[in-house]
């Protein structure tokens, strides 16, 4: 099982090329290449020469042994919008430049929220159809991720594709195995259903991409295991017990953005150590 972690934080304050270097030195096997929008003259969507810096950063990759194993695409899309739009095509974007750097599968999120007299399930069903001839044309998968919808007036949060059932449904009633799951771990403990339950109920065949977060069931906090109060003992236990095969993918951006550029090098050492001994508490638990 490769340990890997989400790269925004370390891009934005570094670049692309030296973000390699820091998580490679920092231990890390592996980087979920998030694609969210930064200036101009550092986003990867924008490239002109594509071809030529996504073989910049294969080569960087290379050099440092590790993998390109996940992606993020932009979450700007909105309801209403086109699929002509600029925020429907920068996920297309993402598709491509993903795809070009080698990654097997990338996050897409959901849509959310739409108004209420639209079935919001019926709604990303066809959303997510749309993606089905690009995946096919780059080679690339699309990992559907359990998400929460924040109710401000009541101060709570409801879920989407909150529970294993329904996100098998979901994920099945798409018709093409263009479609994975990536269980964000954190987002699970904030719409009610024990990540360990959660993971439980799942298919290894389906479950094949992590987002791992701890929080203090209060907001989405993205920090790194034992910050908050999940429990990891269980959650290891269930991973194991299920014989989950993807990777252990670490998202932990608000443990990151605390710290000054100078300090991040070693907060990512402590990180990697974390993830690395929580997988090998998966490892104990394989049945």
């Amino acid at each position: 099982m490769q340990l890997a972690v989400e790269n925004y934080i370390v891009r934005k304050l570094y670049g692309d090329l030296d973000a390699i270097k820091i998580i490679a030195e920092a231990g890390f096997d592996g980087i979920d290449y998030s694609f969210y929008k930064l200036p101009p003259d550092d986003d990867l969507l924008s490239k002109p020469d594509l071809k030529a810096f996504a073989g910049k950063i294969k080569e960087a990759a290379a050099e440092h042994a590790v993998s390109l194993c996940q992606a993020h695409a932009p979450f700007a899309y909105t309801y209403g919008k086109s699929f002509n739009s600029d925020e429907y095509l920068d996920i297309l974007r993402s598709l491509r430049v993903a795809a070009a750097l080698g990654i097997p599968h990338i996050v897409v999120h959901a849509v959310k929220p739409v108004p209420k007299e639209v079935d919001i399930i019926e709604y990303n069903r066809n959303y997510y159809r749309s993606f089905i001839p690009y995946c096919e044309e780059y080679g690339i998968k699309i990992a559907v991720e359990n998400l929460f919808l924040r109710d401000k007036a009541q101060d709570c949060y409801h879920g989407l594709l909150h529970t294993p059932a329904v996100m098998t449904e979901f994920v099945k009633s798409l018709g093409s195995d263009c479609f994975i799951t990536c269980l964000d771990i954190g987002h699970t403990a904030l719409t009610g259903l024990a990540p360990e339950d959660y993971i439980r109920g799942m298919s290894p065949d389906l479950l094949l991409a992590l987002h791992v977060q701890d929080n203090d069931y209060k907001g989405d906090r993205h920090w790194v295991p034992y910050f908050g109060k999940l429990n990891w003992a269980e959650i290891t236990k269930a991973l194991g017990e299920i014989g989950y095969r993807g990777d252990f993918t670490m998202e932990i951006l608000h443990f990151l953005d605390r710290y000054p550029p100078e300090m991040l090098p070693n907060a990512l050492k402590f990180a990697a150590k974390t993830g690395r001994y929580l997988i090998g508490q998966i490892e104990k638990n394989r049945k």
